[in-house]
């Protein structure tokens, strides 16, 4: 699976190891749910190019280690803070 299209659901949570045994997913959109933080889930996911999290309740963001991203949605969510470190990769 190399894209995972997961939106509009009721989404709160991911579970840490929930993506573990996809091999290399480029793309994942999480959009329309209910997630507000706990982003451990994408630290395997190295290979990532394309996370889509908008419409969610998320407030606070960090994704230092997703160094292959090259489209991050995250418009429609509560977030009053980028920082400087989301840009640095």
């Amino acid at each position: 699976v190399k894209a995972l299209w997961s939106s509009n659901n009721q989404i709160e949570t991911v579970d840490q190891d929930c993506f573990e045994n996809l091999k290399e997913p480029t793309s994942l959109d999480l959009s329309r749910n209910k997630i507000t933080k706990d982003f451990e889930f994408l630290n395997n996911l190295l290979n990532l190019e394309n996370l889509y999290l908008s419409d969610n309740q998320i407030e606070q963001i960090s994704f230092d280690y997703l160094k292959n991203l090259k489209n991050l949605r995250l418009d429609k969510n509560l977030i009053k803070h980028l920082p400087k470190s989301l840009f640095s990769g």
